[in-house]
C-alpha cells in the first residue's frame, strides 16, 4: 500500500534480532502461550503447573518466564532453546513458525532493500532497551546507529523510545550521540515551542476506533481531552 500511494514511511529499527537467526523472546513467549490456550503447561524450570485458560493465565506464565530469563541472565541462544522447549511441550510446530518468520526481525538484507525503495531508516536502540545509566545509551545508540548505516542508509537523526520510555536525562545524551530529534507515545499534537526531543504522536492500535483516528488527526480528539500538547520541556 505505500508503494501503490506512494507514502512516504519511516521505521524505527531496533537491531540486535536482525543479526540473528531468532525470534524475538518476550512476544514469542506470549504467542506460544497463545497458540496453546486451554492446554496445561507444566515446566520445571521456571517452576510452573498452570492450565492456559485465560489471558490472566497466560499473562502469568509470561511474567515467570520472563522474570526467570531476566534472573538468569540468558543468552539469545538460551532464550531460543527455551522457545524450542516451550513450544514442545504445548504441542505446538515452532518449526513452521520458524518458516514463515513470524515475530523475526527483518535481516539487514531485506532493511538494504526497503531503504533503496525509500524507506527511512531511523534509531530505536539496538536491543530496544531504555538505557537507566549514562553508558547504556551511548552503546545502545551507536550500535543501532552503526548497523542501520551499514545497510546502505544516510546516519540516522532521529530516535523513538522503545515502548515510548523516557527520562529527562536522554535529551543530553541523544544530543551528544548526534540525535535531532525524537519521538514519545504521549498523545498530543507538536506546536512550534515543543522540545524537539520529546516529540508527542499518536500511537494507531488495534483498540483505536476509525472515528478516534479522525479526531486524532483533524486535532479535535486533543482538544476534547485537554491535553493539547507537550509543554516545552517535553513533559506533561
Amino acid at each position: 500500500m505505500l508503494r501503490e500511494f506512494g507514502f512516504p514511511a519511516t521505521l524505527y529499527w531496533t537491531t540486535y534480532y536482525s543479526l540473528r537467526p531468532y525470534a524475538v523472546f518476550d512476544p514469542m513467549v506470549s504467542y506460544l502461550l497463545w497458540k496453546g490456550r486451554g492446554k496445561r503447561l507444566q515446566l520445571d524450570d521456571p517452576p510452573l503447573n498452570v492450565r492456559l485458560e485465560s489471558e490472566r493465565d497466560r499473562s502469568g506464565a509470561s511474567r515467570s518466564i520472563d522474570q526467570t530469563a531476566k534472573a538468569r541472565g540468558w543468552t539469545a541462544a538460551a532464550k531460543e532453546e527455551f522457545l524450542v522447549h516451550l513450544s514442545d511441550r504445548l504441542g505446538v510446530d515452532y518449526g513452521k513458525i520458524k518458516e514463515k518468520r513470524i515475530l523475526h526481525m527483518i535481516s539487514p538484507d531485506e532493511a538494504a532493500k526497503m531503504h533503496a525503495e525509500g524507506l527511512d531508516l531511523q534509531l530505536h536502540t539496538h536491543r530496544h532497551r531504555v538505557p537507566h545509566d549514562a553508558n547504556q545509551p551511548a552503546t545502545e545508540i551507536r550500535d543501532n546507529m552503526r548497523i542501520i548505516e551499514s545497510v546502505g542508509a544516510r546516519r540516522p537523526v532521529h530516535f523513538c523510545y522503545p515502548s515510548g520510555s523516557y527520562v529527562p536525562e536522554l535529551e543530553g545524551w541523544l544530543r551528544e550521540n548526534g540525535v535531532v530529534s525524537a519521538a514519545t507515545c504521549e498523545p498530543g499534537l507538536v506546536r512550534r515551542g515543543t522540545n524537539q526531543y520529546f516529540l508527542p504522536r499518536m500511537v494507531d492500535k488495534e483498540n483505536l476506533a476509525p472515528v478516534e483516528f479522525q479526531s486524532a488527526l483533524s486535532g479535535l480528539l486533543t482538544s476534547i481531552t485537554k491535553k493539547p500538547v507537550m509543554d516545552d520541556s517535553g513533559f506533561q
